[in-house]
């Protein structure tokens, strides 16, 4: 076997910009001993083909290099291509990244020679690819290694590379949000084998396909109205061939439609909106150890869905996309069983109005076994942290909120485990009251969980509820009575 020092002269990846729907090769900066090229290419957006219509001109990049002042890809130190399945890394990098240098970063072998095949990213398997069913986005910038591109030359080593895949844009309207889950009827991604079709149309053949695609944002939730892509694996068959696609969020659709995924060509999703119906159970839903769903129906649909605790105090679930408009009726259920149903039921509320973005909790009154109001999870959340005293003879807490002749129970919950209670202030009440109850005291009518005065063992003073970032009321040690406020 002989060494070669095999050099590749390879374009950025690619470019995208407006009014040019064909891969065109133009002039470039060159780079010895063969010019290299760049790519110049439109992503626009069919009306037909999007689930949101609207025509639109997107801007990406096949690397998370991106000028996104010239609108161009670039190649960067660390890239990697197989060229005939033999493994090239940088040697010299143009200055303005449009254009690379390549050499062999393995022995080549005696019969390695024209025509040569090259892929991005480098794959061990010659003439394959992978589009990775798991990606990490950040804002402007794709995964990385996830777009697949293909370059051929006959005869020389001068390389122009050519977009396998199609792409999803998307911003996300809906905070907190940690990951999305792309599925289709067709594979999206997977192993795919590669044919650069003698440096035409690049087409591909899924020999492992993966129907979903799980997206996440690499600062941990996607931020809001920032602009994330997705690498997707193009529509194969006839042209204009449709099929299902559905965007969804802890199991469920928040999105979808019919799509030809085009290779080179982007796909604006538009905004996507999470929206989530809540719960805040009183003391009394509490009790018991229950467990929670809500019931959503329209003229067409009639589901359940279980309500997951959110470590916050309230519990929740996603809406479908199908069931947007639905009427909402949240139920306490028999936590002996697993089946969401009436039979199932211990209590439940009213036919709810599906809640607007500004009130999109609803919490059941103290002491109620069926009516509540909706309010919004943004209002301040408050915590105590008991001492030793406050923690004897298995109390529970509960914070007492007044304003006026306005006020309200709130039982203080340990929903983390971790010693701190905690409760919204659910209607920005100026002044609170933490207390220590008897869990076993009953009120008139027999309730043990209902709060009440007569339950009362120890309390603190009337605490104006903090408007700077203080949150965390801390009872001294050895007191019964006394505390601070500090930011947990």
């Amino acid at each position: 076997m002989k060494k070669n020092l095999f050099m590749v002269a390879a374009v950025a990846l690619m470019a995208m910009v407006s009014c040019n729907k064909e891969e065109v090769n133009q002039s470039g900066p060159e780079v010895a001993p063969e010019p290299s090229y760049y790519v110049e290419f439109t992503a626009q957006i069919d009306n037909e083909e999007t689930p949101a219509p609207s025509p639109a001109q997107a801007q990406t990049q096949t690397r998370t290099a991106y000028d996104k002042t010239n609108n161009t890809t670039k190649w960067i130190d660390g890239d990697l291509i197989s060229v005939n399945g033999k493994k090239f890394r940088i040697k010299e990098l143009a200055a303005d990244g449009l254009s690379a240098t390549f050499i062999n970063a393995e022995e080549l072998g005696e019969d390695f020679g024209a025509p040569f095949t090259a892929i991005y990213p480098y794959n061990a398997t010659e003439g394959s690819a992978v589009v990775p069913s798991t990606q990490t986005v950040t804002d402007g910038t794709f995964a990385d290694e996830s777009v697949v591109t293909v370059a051929y030359s006959a005869e020389n080593n001068t390389l122009s590379f050519k977009h396998v895949t199609s792409v999803v844009k998307f911003q996300v309207a809906t905070e907190g949000v940690s990951e999305l889950t792309f599925s289709s009827s067709v594979a999206l991604a997977g192993t795919i084998s590669v044919n650069a079709n003698e440096g035409g149309e690049p087409t591909y053949e899924a020999t492992a396909g993966s129907k979903t695609i799980t997206v996440k944002p690499a600062s941990g939730t996607f931020s809001v109205g920032e602009t994330y892509y997705v690498s997707v694996l193009p529509t194969v068959g006839e042209a204009g061939t449709k099929v299902d696609f559905a965007i969804k969020t802890e199991g469920v659709t928040v999105k979808s439609g019919n799509v030809n995924f085009k290779r080179n060509i982007v796909m604006d999703a538009k905004t996507i909106e999470v929206k989530y119906v809540r719960l805040s159970p009183s003391s009394c839903w509490l009790y018991g150890g229950t467990r929670f769903a809500v019931n959503m129906f329209n003229a067409s649909y009639n589901e359940w869905h279980d309500l997951k605790g959110s470590g916050k105090g309230y519990y929740q679930c996603v809406v479908p996309e199908h069931l947007l408009d639905a009427t909402v009726i949240f139920c306490r259920m028999n936590p002996n069983t697993t089946e969401n149903n009436w039979t199932n039921r211990w209590n439940q509320t009213a036919d709810l109005t599906m809640p607007t973005a500004a009130n999109n909790c609803y919490r059941i009154n103290e002491n109620s076994w069926d009516s509540g109001k909706w309010s919004n999870i943004s209002y301040k959340t408050l915590y105590l942290k008991p001492n030793s005293n406050w923690l004897q003879s298995k109390p529970k807490f509960a914070a007492y909120f007044y304003s006026g002749s306005n006020n309200e129970w709130v039982t203080m919950m340990d929903s983390d485990k971790d010693g701190y209670y905690e409760c919204l202030n659910t209607s920005s009440y100026g002044t609170v009251i933490f207390v220590r109850l008897d869990a076993d005291e009953s009120d008139d009518s027999g309730h043990e969980e209902y709060n009440t005065w007569d339950a009362k063992w120890n309390q603190t003073g009337n605490l104006t509820v903090p408007t700077n970032s203080n949150n965390l009321y801390t009872i001294n040690s050895g007191s019964w009575d006394a505390g601070k406020w500090s930011v947990k």
